[in-house]
């Protein structure tokens, strides 16, 4: 008989044991918060910049005309107090100055961008865009080509660096 009753306090035990894992951990009946003592809770949305600038991958200079490129941003979402910034960075025929060189060999056909009344050079932004949800342009015109002595293609590649930065 005594067995049967080692079982029964067991199985006991352990149902008692089972209920206790569903009680709540951290309630002290004995010590109420006071009335005024306010927590607080933060609440966070961390939204990322971002935008998407398109800038042409070819301009054709012509020798009787002045042609127009458009860089453009869509979907632009910024930190407050930010602008995105398009900055001509680099040429690979051009170190500095006004005039651009197109190449074929020793060829060389000069031409000039503009931006609005403003002549660009190296190192100068050529677009500057703000958060909007509609498209922003920025138009980039490139002088006729002059001086070339050959026939055939001169080429240069522009480098273009896009970034944020303080509005002032």
């Amino acid at each position: 008989m005594k067995k049967e009753n080692v079982k029964k306090v067991l199985v006991a035990g352990v149902a008692v044991a089972g209920l206790a894992a569903f009680a709540p951990a951290a309630v002290f009946a004995d010590d109420p918060a006071p009335q005024n003592d306010a927590k607080t809770l933060q609440t966070v949305y961390d939204v990322q910049p971002k935008y998407t600038v398109t800038i042409p991958a070819t301009v054709s200079l012509e020798a009787d005309k002045s042609v127009s490129a458009t860089i453009t941003a869509t979907d632009v979402l910024l930190e407050r107090g930010n602008v995105l910034s398009v900055n001509l960075t680099g040429a690979s025929n051009t170190n500095s100055g006004y005039d651009f060189h197109a190449k074929n060999g020793s060829s060389v056909a000069t031409y000039t961008i503009r931006k609005g009344r403003n002549d660009i050079k190296i190192g100068d932004s050529v677009a500057r865009f703000e958060t909007e949800k509609s498209e922003q342009r920025s138009t980039l015109t490139f002088s006729k080509a002059s001086g070339a002595t050959y026939a055939g293609t001169h080429t240069e590649n522009l480098t273009f660096t896009i970034a944020t930065r303080p509005s002032h």
